[in-house]
């Protein structure tokens, strides 16, 4: 499943987002895609372990909450990878 959705995200980016018809790597895509996915079991993993949730009485509730706050770092990855690296624009008007 992972694999069929970094497909669909990276014809999407690259149609709709960056909107780039050539030069977009795949294999660079997936492995920006892919740290974006370590970022985020990593940030999971660190605050269901590391953080305490005195406040909070479900583990469960506190385990979503953390997959959220995840997911915000790991969008904010794969974005800005997305365009330094994947997409990155190519510079038209290069001075002699």
């Amino acid at each position: 499943s992972f694999l069929t959705a970094v497909i669909n995200s990276f014809f999407w980016n690259k149609k709709w987002v960056f909107k780039k018809e050539t030069g977009v790597n795949f294999i660079t895509f997936l492995v920006v895609t892919t740290i974006g996915l370590a970022i985020n079991n990593f940030i999971v993993y660190l605050i269901t372990t590391h953080v305490p949730h005195a406040f909070i009485a479900s583990d469960k509730l506190w385990a979503n909450i953390a997959k959220a706050f995840a997911t915000g770092i790991a969008m904010f990855w794969n974005f800005t990878g997305y365009k330094l690296i994947v997409f990155k624009k190519t510079s038209s008007n290069t001075p002699s």
